[in-house]
């Protein structure tokens, strides 16, 4: 079991007020499997690729692992909609309050339809061969079109759907738009651009010969319209004859839409909205504290909404001068800690410090000085070690540094500049902590981390994880080849207790090391490999969960319960000390970074892109 030392229990002080509270009342809605809730981002965090209004109050956005939401008041709250799939769905679309189709696919294409505004959803179409719709449009009640590798059409309300035999061995298509009931278009990769005039019976390719990718398709009318893709906006006005184009200045563009005819707005990498007012002549940017913005919606030309990677919404109701967000965060989370019943505190990429009081049912963050620090490189936390609520050590990989806060995650100081390549950091008190890294290295300071001496590890492996159960005793587990040390003399000495050169785990990376005392501890890795040891670590036994990819922590809340989270949202338990584990539904496929419980059975997982989950007992 993880300990730390606590030297202050006064309430947390907090440098700003921007703060998201839970208002569902738990919402079963809102629950994963009635147990793992989402607390930040709400009302969840997978990503979403795609927003549809049906008018100023009514819109629905889809997204990662089958996730369906829906908001009744124009975007200021949302709730979860059961799909019915954990398959990620790409587009949405609704013809009316009540009837709105949504398709996907990964592993496998997928439409889904529903005839009751979302209260349910019913599989309408899926095949057994690997393919992936991207987007769906009907030009009327009947008459749809699903598009992406292989393309569909279906002219009876989706209860059948036939191949588009002209398009479907075309390139990947991205989008489609119909700009009337007789001319539409489609774009995707490799310069896919083709158009139709006959209601989708046959198809073209508009005569311009480029290489480009394309995202997103739209058009004002039959012939003015445009396409994002590859950092440029192209502009057409005489149906897709010719084009114009604009360089945003942006990697990658994934969305355009107008809400009127001068009006429109462009999404992209790196938290990009574009808003031109000229129709495309000129473009204005605006960017928000996140990455990408998949897709954007209006309902009228004031209230719209814009979604994106790890559950990010944005939206207006004053025609895009002003934007409201539903996270605090789209940081990378990477390590948690639980202080008591009521507090607990998770830190991540760039400083990210956010707190909660009470439960978690409301989260704050706190402002941080990390931009002030001239870093050369954006701040990537790969460790954090927590000496108590204010003292904290954060190992920041992108710049080398150690990075040290006395008020909770305020205000940082760089203590040492010296660590490329070190992976992770353990602090026993505020003066004595270890870090650890590549080519076995092992350092020590005594002085708070302002200066290391080299400890002798007796190996050139690469080293992810130190971890220490008192003042003598402690382990580090390797990057390759299932490496575990064990120190008994403070690190002074450094045995190998477990290493496979050859089979097939001589290359696994091991993560992430817990004890529930000092006897019986477990190490995890990747590919669902995790050891086990019953007598202080001198002999460690291997099981895989076959099952389950990588796992980046491991946690224990007792002797005989524990918990590990990784990769594709993998959370699994323990009751009976690592003999046995069971996996538990986290609702989402974002990789989880760390775990950590309260006395009472409070349990908090952070992740990426802020990731919050929370389980009361």
């Amino acid at each position: 079991m993880k300990t730390f030392l606590l030297i202050s229990i006064a309430c947390f002080i907090f440098f700003s007020c921007e703060k998201i509270t839970d208002t569902s009342n738990d919402n079963p809605n809102n629950q994963v499997n009635g147990k793992w809730i989402w607390q930040h981002p709400l009302p969840q965090g997978n990503t979403l690729t795609s927003v549809w209004f049906v008018d100023e109050s009514i819109g629905y956005a889809v997204g990662g692992n089958g996730t369906i939401i829906k908001t009744i008041n124009g975007g200021d709250s949302w709730n979860l909609q059961k799909s019915g799939t954990n398959i990620g769905l790409n587009s949405v679309f609704f013809i009316d309050k009540e009837t709105g189709y949504a398709t996907g696919g990964s592993m496998f294409p997928i439409i889904l339809k529903t005839t009751n505004g979302g209260t349910s959803w019913s599989i309408i179409y899926t095949a057994d061969q690997r393919s992936e719709f991207n987007s769906v449009y009907f030009r009327t009640v009947d008459t749809g079109f699903v598009v992406g590798y292989g393309s569909l059409k279906t002219t009876d309300g989706g209860k059948t759907w036939s191949e588009l035999s002209d398009i479907s061995n075309r390139t990947n298509l991205k989008s489609i738009y119909f700009s009337s009931s007789h001319t539409g278009y489609a774009v995707g990769t490799s310069g896919a651009k083709i158009k139709t005039i006959d209601g989708g019976q046959t198809w073209f390719t508009l005569p311009w010969n480029s290489n480009s990718w394309y995202n997103s398709v739209y058009f004002i009318n039959d012939n003015t319209g445009f396409v994002v893709g590859n950092g440029w906006i192209y502009k057409t006005t005489d149906g897709g004859m010719t084009w114009s184009g604009y360089k945003s200045g942006v990697l990658s563009l994934f969305s355009i839409m107008f809400s009127d005819n001068s009006t429109g707005y462009v999404t992209g990498c790196d938290g990009t909205l574009l808003k031109t007012s000229d129709c495309g002549v000129t473009w204005s940017k605006q960017l928000f504290e996140t990455t990408n913005i998949n897709s954007v919606n209006f309902a009228i030309p004031e209230v719209g909404a814009a979604v994106g990677a790890g559950g990010v919404i944005i939206r207006t109701n004053d025609g895009g001068n002003n934007w409201s967000k539903n996270f605090l965060t789209n940081e990378h989370l990477i390590s948690i800690i639980c202080f008591d019943a009521n507090n607990a505190i998770a830190i991540g990429h760039r400083g990210a410090t956010l707190s909660t009081n009470d439960q978690g049912k409301t989260w704050v963050k706190m402002v941080n000085n990390i931009s002030n620090l001239s870093l050369p490189n954006i701040c990537r936390l790969s460790s954090i070690s927590f000496v108590n609520r204010d003292n904290i050590y954060a190992l920041d990989k992108n710049n080398g540094v150690l990075l040290k806060t006395n008020d909770g995650g305020g205000n940082w100081i760089v203590k040492s500049k010296d660590l490329i390549n070190m992976k992770s950091i353990f602090f026993k008190d505020i003066n004595n902590g270890y870090v650890v890294g590549d080519n076995g290295k092992i350092l020590k300071s005594s002085d708070g981390g302002t200066s290391w001496i080299p400890l002798t590890s007796n190996t050139t492996i690469d080293l992810n994880s130190i971890y220490f159960i008192d003042e003598n005793i402690g382990y580090v587990a390797g990057g390759s080849n299932c490496l575990i040390l064990k120190t008994i003399d403070g690190g002074c000495t450094w045995q190998v207790k477990h290493s496979e050169t050859q089979g097939p785990y001589a290359g696994q990376n091991l993560n992430s090391i817990d004890f529930s005392d000092e006897n019986n501890g477990c190490i995890v890795g990747a590919n669902g490999v995790f050891f086990t040891t019953t007598d202080g670590g001198n002999n460690w036994s291997r099981r895989q969960i076959n099952s389950v990819s990588e796992l980046k922590y491991i946690y224990f809340t007792s002797p005989t319960e524990g918990y590990a989270v990784g990769a594709r949202g993998t959370i699994l338990k323990t009751c009976d000390g690592c003999s046995t584990w069971s996996i538990e539904s986290s609702g989402t496929t974002n990789e989880l970074l760390s775990v950590c419980f309260t006395k009472d059975g409070n349990g908090y997982i952070v992740g990426v892109y802020g990731t919050i989950l929370n389980l009361k007992k």
